[in-house]
């Protein structure tokens, strides 16, 4: 879990501040509809924001 946890911070240091609130936002258990009044932005596209995070941290941990 401490690995893990390494891991997705250093990832989320890698981001442009509003995908990074976006994933915080969605770790700390907000809906994307509610991150994305948040943010101003489309839930459409934090949805996106979203799956493009999961699918980098998914291949990282299949490299390893």
């Amino acid at each position: 879990l401490h690995i893990l946890q390494l891991v997705i911070g250093d990832m989320l240091a890698e981001l442009p501040e509003t995908h990074r609130l976006i994933v915080e936002r969605r770790i700390a258990g907000y809906q994307a509809d509610e991150i994305s009044s948040e943010v101003a932005r489309s839930k459409r596209t934090v949805e996106r924001v979203l799956q493009e995070f999961r699918q980098k941290l998914s291949r990282l941990i299949d490299s390893n």
